[in-house]
């Protein structure tokens, strides 16, 4: 039986029972040598290319952990910048304009997770104590909607020219402001203030999604509750199921609203809160006794009667909707 040694492949001598068989075996090892060569040989190659021909530096092939920490740090707030960047912001919402009447605010704030011990009741008369004695008390919140008019939109500029926006957050803010960037959303806006503020924050059905929204959106700052709320689908969807409640006509998208809505409410701070989503923040109309609802004669000389007065002093009249709410 003869011996073979092969010289080019480190191996033990190899005894063949059969020299058939040697030429086979000789071919096969050949073959395996070469593509175990070649595999090195493409290995070292693209390590030259990596090392040379790419514009990386040493410290790109080493794991963050092995870096140091101030060069961890950076690489991962780059690395998060580059992934928010790849996510575009959600366009904004086109909401359907909602009708200020108790029909449509009951139905959404029902839907919303509004206590059925609260309900929205129409306001027929600021000035006449018949008509007001129909609203039920205590009120914990007015929703008006007023027409822009020259004399109103003067005022709103000076005013706001002597303000900063709104830099408050947090469960400490005496009210819960909203800014609107989503479209035609002001009514639903309007709703969200009268409902999230004062007592009948304290009656929200827990569980529902007027809770979850508020708790999302207490301790965020300006603009990211505005995006919460542009998020919200079932805001949206809410305020779309009840819009067709109401007999006023749909609004375009690119159609500006003649109409702005406004809530008075009280806070648990005592003060009555003027609250609108177009203004540079939440508006402080002044103090109320305790006995003193947001239909007291004072919150309506501090409120909406302030309104009216500016315009008949430009020689006109103020036409309005307002709806009260109250114990159901």
């Amino acid at each position: 039986m003869p011996r073979v040694w092969l010289p080019w492949v480190v191996t033990p001598a190899i005894f063949l029972p059969n020299d058939a068989i040697l030429v086979p075996l000789l071919f096969g090892l050949i073959l395996a040598t070469l593509f175990l060569v070649s595999l090195v040989c493409v290995r070292l190659v693209t390590i030259c290319l990596t090392w040379w021909l790419l514009p990386l530096k040493p410290s790109s092939f080493l794991p963050p952990s092995s870096l140091s920490s101030k060069e961890n740090m950076a690489q991962k707030i780059e690395m998060g910048n580059d992934a928010a960047a790849s996510q575009p912001p959600r366009p904004l919402r086109v909401f359907t304009m909602l009708e200020n009447n108790p029909d449509v605010m009951n139905a959404l704030a029902r839907r919303l997770g509004v206590s059925e011990e609260l309900a929205f009741y129409d306001v027929y008369s600021l000035y006449d104590e018949e008509m007001m004695a129909l609203v039920p008390r205590p009120v914990y919140a007015l929703l008006v909607t007023i027409p822009m008019n020259p004399a109103w939109r003067q005022d709103r500029n000076t005013e706001d020219a002597g303000h900063e926006w709104y830099r408050g957050s947090g469960p400490d803010e005496p009210v819960l402001w909203l800014q609107q960037t989503v479209i035609h959303g002001c009514g639903l806006i309007g709703l969200l203030h009268c409902v999230a503020n004062g007592v009948p924050a304290e009656m929200i059905v827990p569980g529902s999604v007027l809770a979850d929204f508020v708790d999302k959106a207490t301790p965020l700052g300006m603009a990211d509750r505005a995006q919460l709320l542009n998020d919200t689908d079932t805001l949206h969807d809410a305020s779309e199921a009840v819009s067709a409640l109401g007999d006023s006509r749909v609004l375009g998208e690119e159609e500006d609203s003649p109409h702005h809505f406004v809530a008075l409410v009280k806070g648990r701070d005592g003060n009555l809160w003027e609250l609108e989503g177009a203004r540079k923040g939440p508006l402080n109309r002044g103090s109320l006794g305790e006995d003193e609802d947001a239909f007291s004669e004072r919150a309506l000389e501090l409120g909406i009667r302030r309104l009216v007065e500016i315009q008949r002093q430009s020689g006109g009249d103020l036409p309005f909707s307002c709806i009260a709410l109250a114990r159901a």
